[in-house]
C-alpha cells in the first residue's frame, strides 16, 4: 500500500506544480522541512492531491520535491483531521532510495487541516529497507495550501 502511495504522489509530483494561485486568489503551495539525524531538509513547493474518497473519507497526499530530482518527502493524512498522531504515512526518498516511518516511534500534531490548508509538525524514526538502517527525524513543519 504504501507503494502505491509512493507512486501516487510521485506521478503527480511529475505531472504538476504549475499553479500558483487558486481562483480566490490565495496562494498554493507551502513546504515541508525537517531535520534528518540533525540535517536540515527542506522540500518546496508543496502541494496536496486528494486520492481517495473512500469510507475513512477524503486521503490527502501531501507531496514535495527536494533540491535533488531524487529527492522527495510525502505526507498521507485524511481531510479535516487534526490533533495528535493524524499522519497516516510519512515517505521520504533521499538520493532514490525510499524510507518508511516506525509506526510507535513516529509522532505528530496537525494543527490546521480545513479543506484549504493543512499545517502541523512531526518527529519520529524512519528506516530505509534497502540498507536496514534507521534515521531521526526531528523538528519536522508542514505547512501547505491548496
Amino acid at each position: 500500500m504504501k507503494n502505491l502511495f509512493l507512486f501516487a504522489w510521485l506521478s503527480v509530483l511529475a505531472i504538476s506544480f504549475n499553479s500558483c494561485s487558486n481562483d480566490d486568489g490565495a496562494d498554493k503551495g507551502g513546504k515541508i522541512a525537517f531535520k534528518y539525524d540533525g540535517v536540515s531538509k527542506s522540500f518546496s513547493p508543496a502541494k496536496a492531491d486528494k486520492l481517495d474518497e473512500g469510507a475513512s473519507g477524503i486521503y490527502l497526499a501531501l507531496s514535495a520535491a527536494g533540491k535533488k530530482p531524487t529527492d522527495f518527502s510525502g505526507i498521507g493524512v485524511y481531510k479535516g483531521a487534526v490533533g495528535t498522531d493524524k499522519i497516516d504515512d510519512f515517505t521520504l526518498m533521499l538520493e532514490g532510495d525510499t524510507s518508511h516511518i516506525y509506526k510507535d516511534h513516529f509522532r505528530s500534531t496537525i494543527t490546521i487541516n480545513n479543506g484549504m490548508r493543512v499545517k502541523g509538525t512531526f518527529y519520529g524514526e524512519v528506516y530505509f529497507e534497502s540498507d536496514g538502517t534507521t534515521h531521526t527525524i526531528s523538528e519536522g513543519t508542514f505547512d501547505i495550501n491548496y
